[in-house]
């Protein structure tokens, strides 16, 4: 992310996304037919926002170094494959911010933190490392 000061605002469009993927997260923590409707919904409300992103800023380095663009790619992942461990695109994000601000080292941080928190999932699904 760039280095200005940005203030918050209730009147920012991204503030009330967010607001509505929280609220939609909240209504998303039981298991019938509902809330798989409501996690499309919610689902759609991230889709909307990551695209709002990209067509307000059309610089595609621009739009994969903003926060908002990873919450919204997190929310329609997790509610497609909801075992994703979060800290993934944590760590994309930080990854993107490193190499298009050309700082290698923290590439290379974020690459083994991702491979590092990639494994460890992939083990406890037991795709990794199986015991016979």
């Amino acid at each position: 992310m760039s280095n200005k000061n940005v203030k918050f605002s209730t009147q920012s469009t991204n503030f009330w996304l967010n607001v509505a993927l929280l609220v939609g997260g909240l209504f998303a923590l039981s298991a019938d037919v509902v809330t798989n409707v409501f996690a499309a919904g919610v689902s759609i409300i991230a889709f909307v926002g990551a695209i709002r992103t990209l067509v307000k800023r059309p610089d595609f380095k621009v739009w994969l170094t903003d926060a908002n663009t990873w919450v919204y790619i997190a929310n329609i992942v997790l509610v497609l494959l909801p075992s994703v461990p979060v800290e993934v695109f944590q760590s994309l994000y930080r990854f993107f911010v490193a190499l298009f601000g050309q700082d290698y080292q923290g590439v290379i941080l974020a690459v083994f933190s991702l491979a590092n928190i990639l494994l460890r999932w992939l083990s406890t699904k037991g795709l990794l490392f199986n015991k016979k």
